[in-house]
């Protein structure tokens, strides 16, 4: 029996076929009958569980995610009622009927399937060296997309030296979970969300890839394949973006199965906890419903969408990615060129990163070419947990974390959004058209030209707006007009007290304040308390 990712009252699930031209990392996907949404208000929830009681069926409000409007119903065939195989469209009827309920919107059913992010079998290739830190910050990504690795200042965290840094801005990151160890230590926040497990919103600690399950959950012949894919993910948005911090919010499990409810309740988290960006590295072939109207909830907030296109090199419409709300990202491989061979490509994909690793030797124990792979944490050393694990893999994932790393980038460098000109609304796709018109050039078969985007991202170029006074770079620096102390560590003095207190109070929906300096959204004690901790006390 297939593992369940979430179960009602019937688990009745009918399975959808996909195109013959799609490859097995775009699976198929099976709608659960026994998992209701609706979308409205609480009220055309509790009114669709009467009707439903009057055609027969037993159902519930099970859960109300309040902050994207999404109630999720369970529903089965009441005893007696003589219904076996109960009718998605029978349900759906029963629901609207002539008269939809007041406040109803739409309604559907969940759709499950897996994320098509990562490679099926092995998806972490390791070598006899292990990878280092030097590696992972000096890998070609870094190069094409155009950033340099360093130290920001001495002792400081890796810096981009750029003259953004994603200072201000939340990433959340609807993946695995996350290894805090590394960089992902430092940027992962305190708190989170496990839309797999239903665990409400914790604190002290972000949410923890949790390994596998033993179960071949996708039936794709591969256990476990997805262990660690949020921190590879998470590792190479904090080498774009730094000083971004990044909320891991667990909604795909450990062999890649995700579905609507899971994406639901990781947007709705990632709304509720003040995101400015939100990376899903998710793909599914078919347009599955109430998915769209997520998405679109997310932007509404304010919130800038990335999502990857997909590993399949056919021409084909892939979501979330493909919804005009979010930016759709596929993939580039060294040296400036599209990576046709596994590549999704259409005309909703907005650019490309890089996402493809090149191997030598047999498909069985293949061997990474140095300098032409793409490099992230995927855990820790077995011989010493402080130390992070790194390794390499292919995937439009990865394409995806490099995009929104850059969106941090732009995305902070604009903390006065919303306004007048940029309203909440249409912040994301600003960020989304910004990047598109400032990516590199890239080498691409003529019959997939239309359909790639407009190049390879480029973080220099798209940061070429920011003024090097206006925008922090450097940790617990308000103001960064201030300059830095004679160690080249960030001088903080009077003139970033004055910032933080005129900045007291809540944070405004959509606004990035330098001085939340705990991302808890609100400018209080407890960031003053960390800004004269650090206080510079010599010139």
């Amino acid at each position: 029996m297939r593992h369940r990712l979430d179960t009602c009252l019937l688990t009745t699930a009918v399975a959808l076929c996909a195109a013959a031209t799609v490859c097995a990392e775009i699976p198929e996907g099976t709608i659960d009958i026994g998992t209701l949404l609706i979308r409205g208000t609480a009220g055309a929830a509790d009114d669709a569980v009467v009707r439903l009681a009057a055609a027969g069926y037993e159902a519930s409000v099970d859960e109300r995610l309040e902050a994207i409007g999404l109630s999720r119903l369970c529903v089965a065939p009441a005893p007696g009622s003589g219904i076996d195989v109960p009718s998605a469209k029978d349900i759906l009827a029963a629901i609207a009927g002539i008269t939809p309920p007041a406040g109803f919107e739409e309604a559907g059913f969940n759709y499950e399937y897996g994320i098509g992010g990562g490679q099926t079998g092995s998806l972490w290739v390791t070598r006899a060296v292990p990878h280092q830190n030097l590696d992972f910050r000096n890998q070609y990504a870094t190069q094409e997309i155009g950033i340099v690795a360093g130290d920001s200042y001495p002792g400081g965290p890796p810096g981009n030296r750029l003259p953004a840094s994603g200072r201000g801005v939340i990433v959340a990151v609807l993946d695995t979970g996350v290894v805090p160890v590394g960089d992902l230590a430092r940027v992962a926040l305190p708190y989170s969300f496990d839309a797999v497990s239903g665990e409400l919103p914790s604190t002290g600690a972000p949410t923890l890839d949790p390994g596998g399950d033993g179960i071949d959950s996708d039936n794709d012949g591969a256990i476990d394949e997805c262990v660690g894919h949020g921190s590879f993910v998470g590792s190479l948005i904090a080498l774009v973006a730094p000083e971004a911090r990044q909320l891991h919010i667990r909604c795909i499990e450990s062999d890649g199965r995700t579905s609507t409810l899971l994406i639901a309740r990781g947007v709705n988290a990632a709304i509720d906890a003040g995101a400015h960006v939100v990376n899903i590295s998710a793909v599914v072939p078919n347009e599955p419903n109430l998915l769209g109207s997520v998405v679109d909830a997310a932007r509404d907030k304010g919130i800038a969408i990335v999502a990857s296109a997909g590993n399949s090199p056919v021409n084909q419409s892939t979501y979330p990615a493909s919804y005009p709300s979010a930016g759709s990202v596929s993939v580039s491989g060294p040296n400036f060129g599209f990576s046709a061979a596994f590549a999704t490509f259409n005309r909703e994909v907005d650019f490309c990163a890089p996402g493809e690793s090149r191997y030598i030797g047999p498909a069985t124990a293949p061997v990474p070419v140095d300098g032409e792979v793409v490099i992230g944490i995927i855990g820790r050393m077995p011989l010493d947990p402080t130390q992070p694990l790194y390794s390499t893999a292919s995937g439009s994932s990865f394409s995806s974390a490099f995009a929104s790393g850059l969106a941090a980038l732009v995305r902070g460098a604009q903390p006065e959004w919303p306004s007048t000109a940029v309203p909440l609304a249409s912040i994301g796709a600003s960020v989304v058209s910004h990047i598109a018109m400032t990516t590199h050039g890239m080498e691409v078969p003529r019959e997939q030209q239309p359909f790639v985007g407009s190049g390879v991202i480029d973080c220099a170029a798209a940061t070429l707006f920011v003024s090097t006074d206006t925008v922090p770079t450097l940790p617990f620096d308000i103001n960064p007009a201030g300059g830095t102390a004679s160690d080249g560590s960030p001088r903080i003095d009077g003139a970033d007290l004055a910032a933080l207190l005129s900045a007291w109070g809540p944070v405004l929906p959509g606004r990035i304040s330098y001085a939340d300096l705990d991302h808890n959204r609100v400018v209080n004690g407890a960031d003053l308390a960390a800004l004269l901790s650090r206080w510079t006390t010599t010139p």
